[in-house]
């Protein structure tokens, strides 16, 4: 039995914590991205609502 047992140091080891390092710009650009996708979506959705109102010029 003791032989099937994983030795403390072969597993791999995680890092303690994760939350404490400085926001990185990585992850900035990834807000960035995802906050231009939100912004879009709501143009695009707001523009296909206002269609049947605002008249079209021409």
């Amino acid at each position: 039995m003791s032989g099937d047992a994983i030795p403390l140091s072969a597993q791999p080891q995680a890092p303690a914590v994760l939350e404490d390092r400085p926001l990185g710009l990585r992850d900035a650009l990834r807000w960035l991205g995802v906050a231009l996708l939100v912004v879009a979506s709501l143009v695009v959705i707001g523009a296909f609502l206002l269609m049947p109102v605002v008249p079209v010029a021409g």
